[in-house]
C-alpha cells in the first residue's frame, strides 16, 4: 500500500475533512457496513458509531477491521469474510440480526473494488467476478436482511455506487456496469420496499482521496502529474474525502432523510455534470 506520508506534498489540497457534529441520530441501531477496513468504509464506521450505532464491520482483512474496532472501543463487532461467499453472508446476517434484537436498522453496502479494463480486456470471467463483488454481494446481503426490516416497518439501506453509473468511464467496462447495476438495484428496491417504510438509496462518489487512489496514482509514470490531473478534472478543484462520502451515508441512513428513497446522490464536486 502506498504510504500517504510519502506523498503528502503531492496530495496537499486534494481534499479536505469536513466537520461532523454527532447528535445520536442512530442511537440504539445496529448497522452493518461491508468493506469497512479502510477508506470510506472505515470512515463510515467512525461516523455512524459516533451517532450512537452498534457497528458490525465486514472486510477481507481481519487486522484492518480489528484496528478500526480498537479505535471505536465499544459497540462494535468484527465479522471478517468475503461478500461473494453466500454461506458467509448467511452467518453475517444471522449474527448481525441477533445483535440488533432481531433486525438490522441500517445496511451500508460498501464492499467493492475499482477494477479497470477495456472492452478487449473484459473476458467473461473478468466481467462476472467484478459484478459478483461489486453488485451481487450487496444484493444477496440485502435479500437476507431486508425481510426483518420490512416486518419491523423500519430500515435504511445505503448502497455505494459511483458517478460512473451516471456518467460512464472508458477503460472500465465491467466496473461501470457493476455500478450502473447498483444504481438500478437501488431504484428497484426503493419501489419494492417503500410500502414497508424501508428506504433504499445510493451514494455516487467521484474520485476519492483514499489508499486505493494513492496506489493507482503512484503506479503511474509521473504521480505528481497524475494528482494534478485528478484535481483539475473536478469543478471544485479537489477530490472527495472519505468523510465527504461517510457524511452522505449518514444523511441517507438517518431520520434526516426519512422521506427520501430511490435517490442516487452524487458526491463528486460536480464532476457528473462537468
Amino acid at each position: 500500500m502506498a504510504n500517504p506520508t510519502s506523498t503528502h506534498g503531492l496530495r496537499e489540497g486534494l481534499s479536505h475533512t469536513p466537520r461532523h457534529h454527532p447528535s445520536d441520530r442512530l442511537a440504539g441501531e445496529t448497522v452493518v457496513i461491508t468493506g469497512a477496513g479502510s477508506g470510506v468504509g472505515a470512515e463510515t464506521a467512525r461516523i455512524l458509531h459516533a451517532e450512537g450505532a452498534h457497528v458490525v464491520l465486514n472486510g477481507l482483512t481481519p487486522e484492518r477491521l480489528e484496528a478500526v474496532a480498537a479505535e471505536l472501543g465499544t459497540r462494535v463487532t468484527v465479522l471478517p469474510g468475503d461478500v461473494t461467499d453466500l454461506v458467509y453472508l448467511e452467518r453475517l446476517a444471522e449474527r448481525a440480526q441477533a445483535i440488533g434484537g432481531g433486525r438490522v436498522g441500517v445496511l451500508v453496502n460498501n464492499a467493492g473494488a475499482t477494477i479497470r479494463g477495456s472492452l478487449a480486456e473484459t473476458t467473461p470471467d473478468n466481467f462476472m467476478s467484478t459484478v459478483e463483488l461489486n453488485l451481487n454481494g450487496a444484493v444477496q446481503l440485502t435479500r437476507l436482511l431486508a425481510p426483518a426490516m420490512c416486518e419491523a416497518r423500519q430500515g435504511s439501506i445505503v448502497n455505494m455506487a459511483s458517478i460512473t453509473s451516471l456518467k460512464g468511464l472508458g477503460g472500465a467496462v465491467a466496473y461501470t456496469a457493476s455500478k450502473a447495476g447498483m444504481t438500478g438495484v437501488t431504484r428497484a428496491l426503493a419501489v419494492e420496499l417503500a410500502p414497508f417504510n424501508v428506504r433504499v438509496n445510493a451514494v455516487c462518489p467521484g474520485v476519492i482521496d483514499t489508499p486505493m487512489t494513492w496506489e493507482h496514482a503512484e503506479a503511474q509514470p509521473d504521480p505528481a502529474a497524475h494528482y494534478t490531473m485528478l484535481r483539475a478534472r473536478q469543478p471544485m478543484n479537489r477530490l472527495a474525502s472519505a468523510r465527504d462520502c461517510a457524511l452522505a451515508v449518514l444523511f441517507l441512513a438517518s431520520p434526516d432523510s426519512a422521506f427520501i428513497t430511490g435517490a442516487a446522490l452524487p458526491v463528486d464536486g460536480g464532476r457528473h455534470i462537468a
